[in-house]
C-alpha cells in the first residue's frame, strides 16, 4: 500500500494538499491561451514552416527574454570564436527546441527575479544536466538542441512545489534529507511528486510526448527504461548530481535505485 495512504491527517487536510498544486498547475496549464510575448514565441516555434527570422521577430518583442536567448548563445557552452549580436543568429545557434523551452519557462514566472521563485541550487542543478544531456545526446541517439531544454527543464515540477508553499517545500526535503523517498515525502504533502507536476504541464503545453515522457520517469530505475530521451536524461543527471552540489540535487541523487514508486 502506498504510503501516502499511510499519513495521518483528515480528509480535508488531504484535499488541500492537492488542491495547492493542482491551482498553480491549472494556472500554468492555461498560459498557451495568454496573449504575452512568451507564449506567442512558443507558437511560432511550433509552426513547421518558421524560419529563424520570424522566430526571432517573436522574441524581441520581450526584451529580457531576447536578453537570455542571447546571452545563453555566446555563452562558453556554444563556443563560438565571435560575438553574436544577431538574435535570428543566436536563435540558430541554440536551436528552436532550446528557445520554444526558454520562452515556456519565462512564460510561467520562473525567470523572475525573487526569493521565492525556485529552489536553492535549482539552475546551477538545471544547467548542469542540461549541458551534459547535450554532451551525452549522440551517443543515446537523441539530437544535442533537443536534448538541451530536456535537461534544462526536468525538474521543473520541483519549482513548482516550491512557488506552491516555500515552507511545505523546506519540510519535505528536511524528511528526504533524514532518510524517507522524496517522491513519497512530495505525494504525502502536496498530492503528487515533482516529475508528475511537471509532466502535466509540459503536456498542457503541447511538449513532445517524448519530452513528457522522459521527465515523467526521470526517477525510474534504469534497468526499467528504453526509451533513449528518458535513458540520457536519467544519465546526466546522475553525472551532474556528482559535478554540482546543490540541496536539490543531493537529494535527487540516488533516488533512482529502485522501480519509480508512488
Amino acid at each position: 500500500m502506498s504510503e501516502v495512504l499511510l499519513e495521518e491527517g483528515a480528509p480535508d487536510e488531504d484535499a488541500e494538499r492537492g488542491a495547492l498544486v493542482d491551482v498553480l498547475i491549472e494556472e500554468l496549464e492555461r498560459l498557451p491561451a495568454q496573449p504575452s510575448v512568451a507564449v506567442r514565441t512558443v507558437w511560432v516555434a511550433d509552426q513547421p514552416n518558421s524560419s529563424a527570422k520570424d522566430l526571432a521577430a517573436a522574441l524581441t518583442a520581450d526584451p529580457a527574454l531576447t536578453a537570455r536567448v542571447l546571452r545563453l548563445a555566446n555563452s562558453a557552452y556554444y563556443g563560438l570564436s565571435r560575438r553574436v549580436a544577431e538574435v535570428s543568429f543566436a536563435v540558430t545557434v541554440v536551436g528552436f527546441p532550446t528557445v520554444r523551452a526558454m520562452a515556456a519557462v519565462h512564460a510561467s514566472g520562473l525567470f523572475e527575479p525573487g526569493e521565492h521563485t525556485v529552489p536553492d541550487g535549482y539552475w546551477e542543478h538545471s544547467v548542469a544536466t542540461a549541458t551534459l544531456c547535450s554532451v551525452l545526446a549522440p551517443r543515446a541517439g537523441v539530437r544535442p538542441n533537443q536534448a538541451f531544454p530536456l535537461g534544462l527543464l526536468h525538474d521543473l515540477g520541483s519549482a513548482l512545489l516550491f512557488r506552491a508553499d516555500p515552507e511545505r517545500f523546506e519540510a519535505v526535503q528536511a524528511e528526504a534529507r533524514g532518510g524517507r523517498a522524496l517522491r513519497s515525502a512530495e505525494k504525502a504533502a502536496y498530492g503528487m511528486a515533482h516529475d508528475e507536476a511537471a509532466a502535466r504541464v509540459f503536456s498542457a503545453w503541447r511538449f513532445p510526448e517524448t519530452f513528457i515522457e522522459a521527465v515523467a520517469d526521470h526517477h525510474a530505475h534504469p534497468a526499467t527504461l528504453t526509451e533513449p530521451h528518458t535513458l540520457l536524461l536519467v544519465a546526466a543527471e546522475a553525472v551532474a548530481s556528482r559535478l554540482v552540489t546543490s540541496p536539490a540535487s543531493e537529494l535527487e541523487h540516488g533516488q533512482n535505485a529502485g522501480p519509480c514508486g508512488p
